[in-house]
């Protein structure tokens, strides 16, 4: 699929000498006879015919409440490659555990009418404050223009007033528009990530010395940090943890009295945020254990995101009956 930068003029006499269509807004050649024809523009999707680039407002998003952005959202995702139809209540719990901050997130307007945005969120990234962008999208009739682009060339002086320098976002591998976008802002790919379900998996017997703890904290043992194979990605990060709304469900396995594993749950969708066992326990079934403890918490499929490939994690839950189902990139972009 063609990459529409935006609208542009298309001479009459020009479709007439190569005998072919142009679309009307980016001028990409086709034997289609449908006006807005490149197919980045949806068929049958009416543009906003007239808007030129010039058009648009953009804004922060301080003065837009989240019952005019819900829909917003939902409409940008409905297509998405993963479709995603979210609430109010899951919106704003979404922005709270990634740090979301309106001053410093951009929107797109025709007149008074969101129909583009990036939500952007803020916190400690590996030592170093940085912003996050969580959402990108825009609605079907306004695609085509090079929005995601003009937004970020907006805001950005704003991000650098405010002491900023660095930004990270993720990308579904599949999304290679939208990464291609990313690349030509000056986004890095640093990292790929895999995302994990687990169905269903039976109560399995503890190791002997084994003592299962719950907890409603999201307090996690001191010395997690060096459990850690990898640095988890900002939804995972302990940041995220702290911040997020919903109750969380603590699950440890001691021996001897000492955390020897520990996860997190979200009860109401099985998110597991965290997931970790001590270097010199493991290899004594312990993870297995972890993971039939936390399945026990929530009565929704454990859902696993921000694993790399090679991570221990993801081979474990592979190995009780976990799947693969989607692939992410994560991007930086230092532009200080």
């Amino acid at each position: 699929m063609p990459s529409c930068a935006g609208w542009i003029d298309v001479s009459r006499e020009t479709s007439k000498i190569v005998g072919r269509n142009a679309c009307g807004y980016c001028a990409e050649w086709t034997d289609r006879t449908d006006n807005f024809s490149c197919g980045v523009i949806p068929y049958g999707i009416t543009p906003y015919k007239g808007s030129r680039m010039t058009d648009f407002r953009f804004a922060t998003l301080e003065n837009i409440s989240n019952e005019v952005l819900l829909p917003v959202c939902n409409a940008a995702f409905a297509d998405y490659i993963v479709p995603m139809q979210l609430d109010l209540t899951s919106l704003a719990n979404t922005q709270q555990r990634r740090g979301f901050d309106a001053s410093l997130s951009v929107g797109a307007f025709v007149g008074d009418e969101l129909v583009a945005f990036h939500l952007i969120c803020k916190g400690d990234w590996q030592g170093k404050q940085w912003l996050y962008d969580t959402m990108t999208g825009t609605v079907p009739s306004a695609r085509g223009q090079g929005l995601a682009k003009r937004m970020f060339e907006w805001v950005m002086p704003r991000w650098r007033e405010a002491g900023y320098t660095d930004c990270l976002l993720e990308v579904f591998c599949e999304n290679h528009a939208a990464r291609k976008s990313y690349e030509a802002m000056g986004f890095e790919v640093t990292r790929q990530f895999e995302c994990a379900r687990l169905e269903t998996l039976a109560p399995l017997p503890l190791p002997p010395g084994v003592v299962v703890e719950q907890l409603d904290s999201k307090a996690l043992p001191p010395e997690f940090a060096s459990w850690l194979d990898e640095a988890p990605g900002w939804q995972n990060s302990l940041d995220s943890v702290r911040r997020t709304p919903q109750q969380l469900r603590q699950v440890r396995l001691l021996v001897q009295g000492r955390p020897a594993a520990v996860g997190l749950v979200v009860p109401q969708n099985g998110d597991v945020p965290v997931f970790a066992v001590a270097p010199k326990m493991r290899r004594r079934g312990l993870g297995g254990a972890l993971l039939a403890s936390l399945r026990g918490v929530s009565d929704k499929p454990l859902r696993f995101i921000m694993m790399t490939a090679d991570s221990p994690s993801l081979h474990l839950i592979e190995s009780v009956g976990g799947e693969r189902h989607d692939r992410l990139q994560e991007m930086a972009w230092h532009f200080g």
